[in-house]
């Protein structure tokens, strides 16, 4: 066993609700990666290298806020908070039934077609985002977060 999972294992966190974490870091590090090949991509085609470099500075900007936005997402799973995982949970069903009601099947296949890395680096997103919500809902995830923090007195 790990020095990770001893320290899992002492804190009481349960390997799912970790291994969630990750695949949500994972998800994170797949999108930036797609984006900076988008942005390569606008570089080749002839976009203006200042204009690029506009646009840069924000998407640093937009990636400082989602890291920071990601890490204190995965600090409130695992302090178990279970709204968090709900919350988790919600935005990623509404974002998955939004992403379909808005964008035809064909419309799908065109991007595919006209942006494979990024149609299919948004797709490995969705993939890994789906296996951090079921991870959160295992039997011991759900017991784990559902499970008081203090103990109760009952004799008294």
């Amino acid at each position: 066993m790990t020095s990770v999972e001893e320290s899992v294992q002492s804190s009481g966190v349960p390997a799912d609700v970790v291994r969630a974490g990750h695949f949500i870091k994972c998800s994170l590090a797949v999108g930036l990666v797609t984006m900076v090949v988008a942005m390569a991509s606008l570089l080749v085609k002839g976009f203006s290298f200042m204009l690029l470099i506009l646009l840069w500075l924000i998407v640093v900007g937009f990636v400082a806020i989602a890291i920071t936005i990601t890490g204190w997402v995965i600090r409130k799973l695992l302090l178990r908070r279970n709204w968090m995982r709900w919350l988790l949970t919600s935005l990623f069903i509404a974002g998955l039934v939004l992403g379909l009601m808005t964008t035809s099947l064909t419309a799908y296949a065109d991007w595919f077609r006209t942006q494979t890395v990024q149609a299919v680096g948004t797709c490995l997103q969705w993939a890994l985002s789906v296996v951090a919500v079921l991870k959160l809902h295992t039997r011991e995830s759900r017991e784990w977060f559902t499970q008081s923090q203090e103990p109760h007195d009952r004799a008294a």
